[in-house]
């Protein structure tokens, strides 16, 4: 289960994540690696959040190729989600 994260270089030398599937989602890393991982940990929390509230929950990417950051979601918590959505 694959979303994308939008990597905004800070102006103090950390990176900002975004994901544009999930507008609540908001994080920042030291490294891009860090950046992308903290993204997947609160894609998560998005997720989450969205079931506990009755929301809808962005499809997740089929493909991850071109140009851009991706990030992994657990397999718990695609099957979660899909079970919600159900």
């Amino acid at each position: 289960m694959w979303y994308e994260v939008a990597l905004t270089p800070d102006d103090n030398d950390t990176w900002l994540v975004t994901a544009p599937q999930f507008d609540e989602v908001v994080s920042y890393g030291g490294t891009k690696e860090e950046a992308c991982r903290n993204g997947r940990n609160a894609i998560e929390e998005a997720i989450a959040a969205r079931i506990a509230h009755g929301d809808d929950i962005p499809f997740p990417l089929k493909e991850t190729k071109g140009k851009g950051w991706f990030v992994e979601v657990p397999a718990l918590v695609f099957l979660k989600s899909a079970l919600y959505m159900a």
